[in-house]
């Protein structure tokens, strides 16, 4: 038997909780929504017979690679834009989407982009 009011669901009151445990019952919901949206758009991509997904999301993309979809990221979407002549600089791209603090490339990867678009 539990004896703590933690534990026992009975001794919940509504509006008990602490700040804490609000803030960490939604970042599991964010989290799962994350999820959700990620099993979605692999899902659509087969519904839909895409040809091309775009996922930023290493485990999202681990995900797609071992179910054998084609994958681009941010990072190739912004090379495709500056090969059509949509954007003059992919370095200028990144740039600004890091500044956003929504974005975030790795050294190795941000090369090889970086050499690919000729910058």
């Amino acid at each position: 038997m539990m004896s703590s009011a933690r534990g026992n669901p009975s001794s919940w009151k509504s509006g008990s909780t602490s700040k804490k445990s609000t803030i960490e019952l939604d970042t599991i919901c964010s989290g799962l929504t994350l999820i959700v949206a990620r099993v979605r758009v692999i899902v659509l991509y087969f519904e839909k017979g895409m040809e091309l997904i775009l996922l930023d999301d290493g485990e999202a993309r681990k995900v797609a690679e071992s179910l054998g979809m084609k994958i681009t990221g941010t990072g190739g979407l912004l090379l495709l834009a500056k090969q059509q002549g949509l954007i003059g600089s992919v370095r200028s791209e990144i740039d600004k989407l890091e500044k956003e603090g929504e974005f975030r490339l790795s050294d190795s990867v941000g090369d090889i982009l970086l050499q690919s678009a000729g910058e």
